[in-house]
């Protein structure tokens, strides 16, 4: 197995790839700097790291190069919090632009078997069909309406789910599979265990639930390593959750 990871340098995305790596998947890592790289992975044997300025930069040819012999596309790219910058940057479509980039790739490339894509989300993006997730409640509604509005971040982790649901799932892109893995209020706790569950499980801004980012890479690294994982998720949009201490 081959993967190509996005983002591996963040917080998820890290994990992520360290989780791949010490499973034995051979990954490529596109970064803008290496640097950022957790260091105890920077020689690992099965690690390959390709520059890039910009992942929105990475042209037709160039991403179905990144692509072309990898069984898996890992994207844990998202906008930074830490500056205003990172929330109205320059490529407020960073998520969406990469994810239908890497779908056209495999789409052009015609790979023998779908490429399994994994894209990290978020809870407060719905499933797209709106019926599998519950109702939310008028003002989480209109919270999250005004946002998409408002802040390109959350706008393109919606944008994002919905090209997966309307452009890819149901063979629409027979070349690729998916799961958009929607943590919580995120922490940088250590892996312990977590649940997964198809529908949203009812947290919200005023009671968010946690996922440690920990939690986020193994979650993804069993995804594309356990048997019979991909199979559960497969074209889903699945709510990963810490377990509760009691």
């Amino acid at each position: 197995m081959r993967a190509l990871v996005f983002g591996a340098s963040g917080g998820c995305g890290s994990h992520a790839l360290t989780q791949l790596l010490d499973r034995g998947v051979e990954c490529t890592a596109v970064v803008r700097s290496p640097a950022k790289l957790p260091s105890a992975i920077l020689a690992h044997p099965h690690l390959t790291v390709v520059v890039r300025a910009d992942a929105t930069g990475v042209g037709e040819d160039d991403m179905a190069g990144l692509v072309q012999g990898c069984d898996t596309v890992v994207s844990c790219l998202g906008h930074n919090p830490s500056t205003l910058l990172g929330f109205w940057r320059e490529t407020p479509r960073l998520c969406s632009d990469v994810t239908r980039a890497i779908c056209h790739a495999a789409a052009r490339l015609k790979p023998a078997a779908p490429i399994k894509l994994v894209v990290v989300s978020t809870a407060v993006v719905d499933h797209p069909d709106n019926t599998t997730d519950p109702a939310r409640g008028f003002v989480m509604r209109s919270i999250l309406g005004l946002l998409e509005r408002v802040m390109p971040p959350h706008a393109d982790n919606v944008a994002t789910a919905r090209f997966l649901y309307n452009d890819v799932a149901e063979a629409r892109n027979p070349h690729v599979e998916f799961c958009a893995v929607r943590p919580d209020m995120l922490t940088d706790d250590e892996a312990s265990p977590h649940t997964a569950h198809a529908a949203h499980q009812g947290t919200s801004f005023f009671s968010p639930g946690l996922t440690s980012r920990a939690n986020v890479g193994v979650f993804m690294a069993d995804l594309l390593t356990v048997q019979g994982r991909w199979a559960q998720w497969r074209n889903s949009f699945p709510h990963v959750l810490n377990v509760r201490s009691t």
